[in-house]
């Protein structure tokens, strides 16, 4: 794993889906580029070069390891609307010590 290190971010982003890699958006982090929501920049990105959008979280589990939880992909339409957010609705209800938003949440899911 290794951050993009081009700019403009879109660039790179869509340069990297070509070579057939993987591109993870990171939804609690702004950023320089930052403009709007992760969901409306994943959906975008969707659209424009045919990528899976796949919502997925992490959380800490009491063990001191962690859970991946990859959830169905979503078609690019569905990504612009409100199933991302929804998706991350349910993780936040179910593990709602282990979220801390460094900037408004998206849809009002805070």
């Amino acid at each position: 794993m290794r951050a993009l290190p081009e700019r403009p971010l879109w660039r790179a982003a869509a340069a990297a889906l070509r070579r057939r890699e993987w591109v993870a958006l990171i939804a609690d982090r702004g950023g320089p580029e930052a403009r709007g929501s992760v969901c409306a920049w994943a959906a975008a990105l969707s659209r424009r070069t045919g990528a899976l959008v796949l919502p997925a979280v992490m959380v800490r589990l009491p063990d001191r390891r962690y859970a991946a939880y990859i959830e169905p992909p979503l078609s690019a339409e569905r990504g612009r609307g409100l199933a991302f957010g929804e998706t991350l609705r349910r993780y936040v209800r179910r593990y709602p010590a282990q979220w801390f938003a460094f900037e408004p949440l998206p849809g009002g899911l805070g």
